[in-house]
């Protein structure tokens, strides 16, 4: 299935020049226990698109770094969408469903963030769940590569690097054909 969510990425970037911006594991549809689908894309759009009034249109707890850094910092300029934040949304999306303690950070650092009532707070929630949580060295080299990915080749190796991953062998204690 990560392969699919990858490769689906992949086209959506690359050849539709689109971003969904609110990868997280709600908007996973599984279908026949085999295949994955991303779903609503309601806050999908063009790269480098903001939305007119809002600071940013995915769901915080797996915002990519630099965008939590940015509303941590206070600022309330809009944040375009890029490539990597959906990127970085998928390996953290892998790693709260492939661990159950971690996943049962993100719940209750989710529900933390939804009783937060200011973007600042929000983020700085986001950010201590995972520098508490993504503790493996795997992880977060790949939310690092994810985070850097720039050119298409940086891309492609971080694609088939997340999919062959030793955090997701690590995580199940096999390579699983689910992921």
């Amino acid at each position: 299935m990560l392969r699919q969510l990858v490769h689906g990425l992949r086209f959506l970037h690359s050849t539709v020049r689109y971003v969904h911006a609110d990868v997280e594991p709600k908007q996973l549809m599984l279908i026949g226990g085999l295949d994955a689908l991303l779903i609503d894309v309601g806050v999908s759009g063009p790269v480098g698109r903001t939305i007119p009034g809002i600071l940013y249109a995915g769901t915080v707890l797996f915002a990519a770094d630099d965008v939590l850094a940015h509303m941590a910092s206070g600022s309330m300029e809009q944040l375009a969408a890029q490539p990597h934040h959906d990127l970085v949304a998928l390996v953290k999306t892998a790693a709260a469903l492939g661990d159950d303690m971690m996943e049962i950070g993100a719940s209750i650092a989710q529900c933390k963030i939804q009783e937060a009532s200011s973007p600042q707070e929000k983020a700085q929630i986001a950010e201590a769940s995972w520098r508490d949580n993504l503790t493996l060295p795997p992880w977060q080299r790949l939310v690092h590569d994810a985070h850097i990915a720039k050119t298409e080749a940086e891309y492609e190796v971080l694609c088939e690097n997340l999919i062959v991953s030793p955090a997701l062998k690590n995580t199940w204690g096999v390579p699983s054909p689910l992921w």
